[in-house]
């Protein structure tokens, strides 16, 4: 089955560019992988502080929110064995978590996006 097997033997000088121009390839990808990491590290820092700020000022708010619901008359209406004031503390606290996502996210796109432009 091999018998007639017989690869072209090529220059080694021409081998020896072909394998420096490969390694010379290898390593601007991998030059460019480190600075994509970089970018992307830094965008994460940026991304969780706007995430965490939001969050505490969405925090912080809540007692306020609260104060002023209070003074509404609520429905004497109970959901799954809550009360109706409970029920929009969860609901206050499930939208401060949603807005600090949602922050977070938009803080990562952008500051990489930036991060990006910034670095051409």
């Amino acid at each position: 089955m091999f018998a007639g097997f017989n690869p072209p033997v090529s220059d080694s000088r021409a081998f020896m560019r072909r394998l420096a121009h490969s390694l010379d390839a290898v390593e601007t990808v991998r030059r460019q992988n480190a600075v994509v990491r970089r970018l992307n590290r830094r965008a994460a820092v940026i991304a969780a502080s706007v995430g965490f700020v939001v969050g505490m000022l969405f925090a912080l708010a809540i007692p306020w929110v609260l104060g002023a619901i209070s003074s509404i008359e609520m429905p004497r209406v109970e959901i799954l064995t809550l009360p109706a004031a409970d029920i929009v503390r969860v609901a206050l606290w499930c939208l401060t978590g949603g807005v600090a996502v949602v922050s977070a996210i938009n803080a990562y796109d952008v500051s990489l996006a930036l991060l990006r432009r910034k670095q051409d």
